[in-house]
């Protein structure tokens, strides 16, 4: 099994941007990592979702580290999408996003 980092930190969103809320994030990779030092089922990172808040953390570096755990547990998304599927599912995720971020503010 690929050797794994200690959960790392994720900078605070600013002051009046909206993060992730970050018991979610924290509670979800402590299961991950626990599952993944016991030999466990590690919970689906691909559909994981985190509430949001103001000042939680950055969303890039949380979807960038799951992603790059992602990898290095051999996910990913399924082998049958195309580039163009990926690409429209990054862009519905980042208007997602969007569409929360202006709901927060």
């Amino acid at each position: 099994m690929t050797e794994h980092p200690a959960r790392p930190t994720f900078r605070q969103a600013g002051f009046l941007q909206t993060g992730y809320a970050v018991a979610d994030v924290d509670d979800f990779l402590d299961r991950v990592f626990a599952a993944i030092a016991t030999g466990g089922v590690v919970p689906d990172i691909l559909t994981a979702r985190f509430a949001t808040t103001r000042r939680g953390y950055d969303m890039a570096e949380v979807d960038q580290f799951l992603d790059e755990v992602v990898a290095d547990l051999g996910g990913g998304a399924p082998a049958e999408l195309t580039e163009e599927e990926r690409a429209q599912e990054q862009q519905l995720r980042d208007m997602i996003r969007d569409l929360k971020d202006k709901k927060g503010r």
